[in-house]
């Protein structure tokens, strides 16, 4: 019986969480370099669109890589295990076309063949450009010079050849859909980082002071956010008494039944913030008036980590990011 429940708590695939704060505005920042990076490379006019940005498990990762692929091995400095860049085989046709002369206002339908060698050296270019536009990206978004950290180590072809990292690994999957050229090519790229690689690139980010220039950006962002977030509209809930029912006694209730309440009900009102499914107590109060009308009076203040969550979500500090209360 033992055996059992601690091979179902083994088999459970639960993920952990990026260590790296602000992820939205780091996908921005690679998305807007993304697009200028590639226009000058491929000498056509690219747009960039985050698809996916989320943490699965590695194993789960490579299970959905066909063969053959074009994989870009990505070496960081300081960490064993490797990062990944997987380039679908339409971008691959559409890199190499556009790299080798080939008419962006037209779009060709993309050939399924096996990658030759000058495919590879012709995507070397490519998978450098998207390391380094990554890399940028962090130290916008982090607010923080990081060292060049990453390269291309290899291209590789078939994924049975490649070892990032332990299979059960988390890896946070960035899945992004270029648009080349007048004629709109389209193709799919991803961007697979280890956990353990983030937590290098966030300790090097602790270490290393801000630029003025970072800061500069940085601050006025969050400024603009701080100021969405405070006027934001959260919905306020009162609950003046809850009780349980079976379903006869539910099934039963006609207008004009009489459903008891405690005397005290009236002074113990819960006040709680957000929608039915994931509310969260705030603090109580009890029923009054004022000026004729009905009004409720805070009884308690709210919780200490209620009060810090907001502080935090509405702080401007670079290095503070807000996390989730139950």
């Amino acid at each position: 019986m033992q055996s059992d429940v601690l091979k179902k708590k083994i088999s459970v695939r639960r993920v952990g969480r990026s260590p790296i704060p602000h992820l939205d505005d780091i996908t921005n920042h690679l998305t807007a370099k993304l697009e200028d990076r590639l226009r000058r490379l491929l000498k056509a006019t690219t747009g960039a669109i985050i698809m996916a940005c989320e943490v699965r498990k590695l194993s789960r990762v490579l299970e959905d890589i066909p063969v053959p692929a074009m994989l870009g091995i990505v070496a960081v400095e300081g960490v064993d295990n490797y990062a990944l860049i997987n380039i679908n085989s339409d971008l691959v046709y559409h890199v190499v076309d556009l790299r080798m002369g080939g008419d962006p206002a037209s779009a060709p339908p993309p050939t399924a063949r096996s990658f030759t060698a000058i495919d590879c050296a012709l995507c070397e270019g490519f998978t450098s450009t998207v390391i380094d536009c990554m890399m940028e990206a962090m130290r916008s978004g982090m607010g923080a010079p990081l060292p060049d950290a990453m390269s291309l180590a290899r291209i590789e072809q078939n994924i049975t050849q490649v070892r990032l990292a332990p299979g059960n690994a988390d890896v946070l999957v960035i899945e992004v859909n270029l648009d080349i050229g007048e004629a709109a090519r389209s193709g799919d790229f991803q961007i697979v980082l280890p956990l353990s690689v983030l937590d290098v690139l966030r300790a090097e980010a602790a270490r290393a002071p801000a630029s003025n220039e970072m800061l500069t950006s940085l601050t006025f962002w969050r400024k603009h956010m701080t100021r969405a977030a405070a006027e934001a509209r959260i919905e306020v809930s009162g609950i003046v008494h809850t009780q349980r029912m079976t379903v006869q006694e539910l099934e039963a209730l006609t207008p004009g039944d009489v459903i008891l309440m405690p005397e005290t009900a009236l002074k113990n009102i819960d006040i709680r913030l957000g929608r039915l499914s994931d509310r969260i107590d705030c603090t109580t109060a009890k029923l009054g008036a004022f000026e004729g009308r009905k009004m409720l009076k805070l009884t308690e203040d709210p919780p200490p980590d209620l009060r810090s969550y907001l502080e935090s979500a509405l702080s401007i500090r670079p290095d503070t990011a807000p996390k989730r209360i139950d």
